[in-house]
This record gives C-alpha cells, sequence and structure tokens, in this order.
C-alpha cells in the first residue's frame, strides 16, 4: 500500500493547480534477470482520498462536488536495484481510468506517474 500526492499545473487565462492525494494498491510480479535486479508489473487499484483544485478565481474540491470518481484501476512496471543495503527503484504507474466525472466536461483526468526512489534496507 502506497500514499501518494498527485499534481499538475497549468494556465488556462489563470494559473490552476490540481491536487490529488491518492492511496495506491499495487500487485506488481518481480522477474529477476540477474543477481541484485528486478524488473517487475502489474496491475493498481488508486482510492482518492481528496482531489482539490486551486485557481485565482477560488478553489474547488472535486470529490465533494462528486465531480471525480472515488476509484481508479491502473498498470503499473519498474525496475530496481540492490546494492548492498541501498535500493534504487524507477517506476511507472500508467492510469487507465478516467476520473473526470462530470458528464459536460469531456476531458479525461488519468493519473499517470513517473517514480524515481532510493531506499535503504534494514
Amino acid at each position: 500500500m502506497l500514499y501518494a500526492q498527485k499534481g499538475e499545473k497549468w494556465t488556462n487565462g489563470e494559473d490552476v493547480k490540481l491536487n490529488i492525494d491518492v492511496l495506491e494498491v499495487p500487485v506488481l510480479i518481480k522477474y529477476f534477470p540477474i543477481e541484485n535486479m528486478n524488473i517487475y508489473a502489474g496491475p493498481t487499484l488508486d482510492y482518492i482520498l481528496s482531489a482539490k483544485v486551486e485557481m485565482d478565481s477560488g478553489d474547488l474540491d472535486l470529490k465533494e462536488e462528486e465531480l471525480i470518481k472515488t476509484m481508479g484501476f491502473g498498470l503499473s512496471f519498474g525496475t530496481q536495484y540492490i546494492m548492498d543495503k541501498i535500493v534504487l527503484d524507477a517506476r511507472y504507474d500508467m492510469g487507465l481510468t478516467d476520473l473526470n466525472d462530470e458528464a459536460e466536461n469531456d476531458e479525461e483526468i488519468k493519473l499517470n506517474t513517473i517514480y524515481i526512489s532510493v531506499g535503504y534496507m534494514f
């Protein structure tokens, strides 16, 4: 289980910032082609905890206004390298679910994310 904050900024006549808090449940299968390195892939279930838009003209809570779906689905794939107790990880999450729940708006909201992380094993 993974908690992530995702977002985007753009200008559409005014500055707009989208912030989404997500609880992700990835189910990943790992393959070790060589010692200390693995590649992995699998499905990911996303639960949207909050989704807010900040604009110059005012803020909007997409979840409270029921403009965004609560659940999403995606695919994750990546690679991991382990050096002694240091773990280097790179992963891409590809959102497959259009989270936009507003019937009048045809713009897609998909959670596509690149993760790069360094960890230490105790």
